[in-house]
């Protein structure tokens, strides 16, 4: 099987891993990049690398070689390698292959394979003997044939494993994070730039994701970035809630990338997290005193997950940092489990890769929740290469599936998992042409059929893989005692904005669109993502009551004279705002009495 994408235009010269000798001090005359790989071979396989190759030269006078390197069993040494470019000791230098040599898929790309020994079978020196499981670096080299002056090389990993009896596969919970937040405006609008930058980020990615419906994904969307990427299709007329039995169902063709990726949402191989509507850090917020702005976000959070996509689960968060009182707080949500940043629990005494979930409680031990932890490492080669090279879609999953397979072979006879949470954005994408789709098809076709890896939700990661254990007990942690990172709004002023949001709302209406709006420049205020311009947010949610209550004119000061003990004195006001308000009047007097 193959990991296939896109054909992409390779008119670049590749950053790639650190070359031997001198910086290039002219343009290069050919370069190449790693468009997709075989993700594994048994010993006795035969591995293709699929290359675009752009060259000035003529094909017959290029020639493309493999060094195959010591096999990996360590994700720590993979790690060195991947920072470094030194895969350490040669296997083995199979004999150049000419470029004109090689088959051409459909795409345009050439076809160089490396075959690897069968065991069972005589010497076959063309091949390459790779005994052991493990991964092996393969730098690849293009090549002038008449000087073999290098003009470009890649570095990658090709797994090689045996199948056994007893082999349990690794489950990998990958979560695709939706954000493109903040994906409003300081005055809680979207503009139409605004929604049309959330498609382009977000939107190649959904129509991947629901086109490989036979691979379990966690979807974990920003509701923010949700609220502004539903205007889309508010404008255009398209249905934007959850479709009901009664519905017809559109063309896929006719279908926006929203609607397509909420259609998934029905299978059993798509699982919906509960999330905060902005992106916060709950000790942050918690630690500032807030925790009624924690509840409000995820109320909001879930209204709009809710109205958009369905009921999300409510009892499952990917939280990221977390503390004692966070644990209280989610337990008292209903919340039983998490997916936490391995730097909130101390993990030094783990040898091996963190890849069971634990009980993690809170400081009285009242709060107790079922942790995973999510895999940094793992998410970063999906979402940036370590060497800041411009890697294409195809070798970072080759990297990610290299790591996922050592870890694998850690303990293969157990059952154990992996949760990968990643940046589905398609400007985290690098300027290879490549789009966020372009990864997750490369991912989702390289967990397909692996023998030591299979894909799975995070419910079933939280289902099927055993809680760790220590000495045959299980194994329960407490958070870290953080010192958390202050609020960039103060928190009298977070408090402030949100009395006069509270009593605004009185005036308006909870759900109406200007109270939304405000609460929506609040929420964002107080989300790590807003950065400097969170108190322009918290300004732009004031705005909005300013100048709602600027738009309702009173009566005019006016002298009114009573000529009896009793009267009635019409009170008119004037509502510029173009929807219902709700305006209470008070009256006040040291001689007349007001009755009800």
């Amino acid at each position: 099987s193959f990991l296939t994408l896109p054909t992409v235009v390779a008119g670049v010269a590749l950053a790639g891993v650190a070359q031997a000798g001198a910086a290039q001090t002219e343009p290069r005359s050919a370069s190449f990049r790693l468009i997709t790989q075989t993700p594994w071979v048994a010993p006795g396989g035969d591995a293709f690398f699929h290359l675009a190759v752009d060259t000035r030269e003529a094909p017959g006078n290029l020639e493309i070689s493999a060094t195959v390197h010591t096999g990996l069993t360590s994700r720590g040494r993979l790690s060195s390698i991947l920072r470094s470019g030194r895969p350490g000791d040669v296997l083995a230098s199979p004999a150049p292959v000419a470029l004109d040599s090689l088959r051409i898929d459909a795409d345009g790309n050439y076809l160089f394979p490396v075959s690897t020994q069968d065991p069972s079978l005589p010497r076959d020196a063309g091949r390459v003997s790779l005994r052991a499981d493990g991964v092996y670096p393969v730098d690849i080299r293009l090549r002038k044939k008449s000087d073999g002056a290098q003009l470009d090389r890649q570095m990658t990993y090709l797994p090689v494993v045996k199948a056994r009896t007893n082999q349990v596969p690794l489950m990998v919970a990958v979560v695709w994070r939706l954000d493109a937040s903040p994906a409003h405006d300081p005055d809680g609008q979207a503009t139409a730039k605004k929604q049309s930058d959330v498609e382009a980020r977000l939107g190649p990615v959904a129509q991947a994701i629901a086109g490989a419906s036979s691979v379990p994904f966690t979807l974990a969307p920003v509701p923010e970035t949700l609220d502004a990427w539903a205007r889309a299709d508010i404008t255009a007329d398209r249905p934007t809630g959850p479709a009901t039995s009664g519905d017809a169902t559109p063309p896929d063709e006719e279908l926006s990338s929203l609607q397509r990726l909420r259609a998934t949402l029905s299978s059993p191989d798509r699982f919906l997290t509960m999330e905060p509507y902005a992106p916060i850090d709950l000790p942050s917020l918690n630690g500032a005193g807030l925790p009624d702005e924690v509840r409000t976000q995820f109320d909001r959070g879930i209204a709009v997950t809710r109205d958009l996509f369905g009921k999300p689960d409510l009892t499952t968060v990917v939280t990221g940092m977390m503390d004692s009182r966070s644990v209280d707080q989610l337990v008292a949500r209903g919340v039983d489990r998490v997916v936490i940043d391995a730097a909130s629990v101390n993990l030094s005494s783990q040898r091996l890769t963190p890849a069971r979930p634990f009980t993690i409680t809170s400081n009285n031990r009242a709060g107790r929740l079922l942790a995973g932890v999510a895999d940094r490492e793992l998410g970063e080669l999906l979402d940036r290469s370590p060497t800041g090279s411009d890697d294409t879609p195809g070798l970072r999953a080759a990297k990610f599936i290299a790591a996922t397979t050592i870890t694998a072979l850690e303990l293969p006879a157990q059952q154990r998992g992996v949760i990968v949470v990643v940046s589905a954005d398609s400007r985290n994408q690098g300027t290879t042409g490549n789009t966020g789709a372009d990864l997750v098809d490369a991912v989702a076709v390289a967990l397909r059929s692996n023998p030591l890896l299979t894909a799975q939700t995070l419910d079933a990661y939280f289902e099927g893989v055993p809680h760790e254990t220590l000495k045959g007990k299980p194994v329960v942690r407490a958070p870290k005692s953080l010192d958390p990172q202050r609020t960039t709004v103060t928190p009298g002023a977070l408090r402030s904005a949100r009395t006069r949001l509270r009593s605004f709302a009185t005036l308006t209406g909870e759900e109406s669109p200007l109270a939304l709006r405000a609460e929506r420049s609040l929420l964002l205020a107080e989300s790590y993502k807003a950065g400097d311009s969170a108190n322009r947010y918290r300004a732009g949610g004031l705005d909005i009551v300013r100048k709602t209550i600027g738009q309702v004119e009173g009566p005019a000061r006016q002298t009114i004279t009573l000529i009896g003990e009793r009267a009635e004195v019409p009170v008119s006001f004037v509502n510029h705002t173009g929807q219902d308000l709700r305006v209470e009047v008070r009256l006040q007097s040291d001689k007349l009495l007001f009755p009800d």
